[in-house]
């Protein structure tokens, strides 16, 4: 392993007061040593710049190269694509303001890509964590957590976690960073990425992922609405078909599941003519049908 190359670790923190230092703390204490951190406090309302600050001197005699920023709010995506243009590293990562690293994470997967050259990025598994650091679960290796070409894999269905992910600062420029016309900034970068490289799964834990009421993958609706975006903008693609039938399916589903009865109708007609006949789609049928009286408006 090349211990001399760079790694970047962009955090843009937002509203975090009772996370962010676990956070910064968990890549202090990272056994990989030549690490830049690049952090931007993207207009928190709360005391995140009074803790990150707290943190600053440590910061400055334990990385490479640190850079702090305390600016206006101006969301996710735009921030992290402000972190990466400051970047400098060979190797890139994000990280979210309430989640933190294991202790041995990027020395894990800087060795996993030099010894894998023609992969562009590194993905693994996660713990899911409480408020209080409390471990909820563990995440599984699946059928679905594979290394090579996976772009026919990830149009089908987004299997990588986000938190866990490291890649060549390199495959990040030449696709074009984080793609602004979603609001979603995970599975459209894989997608440009699988396009383009392999991709390898390291069977390790990498990160706690905070699981809580915030997390902006609670928001169904939205997470719907943003997919189904990012699914249309490959409607040429061979596994679009498939693809888009999958998803109408697993909405219906899901929406369902919580009570969302006008979009659970939308979605039940729209999962019709490819899924009729299949058997979690006449669950999902029988399911409303008992729940349609006490489903939400």
């Amino acid at each position: 392993m090349d211990s001399s190359k760079l790694v970047t670790i962009m955090l843009s923190a937002y509203n975090h007061e009772n996370f962010v230092q676990e956070t910064i703390e968990s890549i202090i204490n990272q056994t990989y040593q030549n690490i830049e951190l690049l952090v931007i406090n993207d207009g928190s309302p709360d005391s995140t710049h009074e803790k990150i600050m707290q943190l600053y001197e440590k910061c400055k005699e334990r990385f490479t190269r640190f850079e702090y920023i305390n600016r206006e709010n101006k969301g996710l995506i735009a921030s992290i694509n402000e972190l990466n243009a400051m970047a400098k590293g060979y190797y890139i990562l994000g990280i979210a303001s309430d989640d933190f690293c294991t202790k041995n994470r990027i020395k894990l997967q800087v060795k996993s890509l030099e010894e894998n050259q023609d992969y562009g990025m590194c993905y693994g598994r996660m713990i899911s964590v409480d408020k209080n650091s409390n471990i909820i679960t563990s995440s599984r290796t699946t059928k679905y957590n594979k290394s090579g070409y996976l772009f026919n894999d990830l149009l089908f269905r987004n299997f990588i976690t986000a938190p866990t992910v490291m890649m060549k600062k390199s495959v990040l420029d030449e696709v074009g960073g984080f793609d602004a016309r979603f609001k979603i900034e995970d599975h459209p970068l894989w997608l440009k990425i699988a396009k383009k490289y392999k991709i390898y799964y390291l069977d390790e834990y990498l990160i706690y992922y905070r699981d809580h009421d915030s997390n902006i993958s609670k928001n169904i609706s939205f997470m719907i609405e943003e997919n189904e975006k990012m699914l249309n903008s490959y409607s040429d693609e061979p596994m679009y078909k498939k693809a888009i039938a999958r998803h109408n399916l697993y909405c219906f589903i899901q929406l369902v599941k919580v009570n969302e009865k006008k979009l659970a109708t939308k979605y039940m007609l729209k999962a019709f003519p490819n899924s009729w006949h299949h058997p979690k789609y006449l669950k999902g049928v029988i399911r409303y049908l008992l729940k349609k009286d006490s489903l939400a408006k």
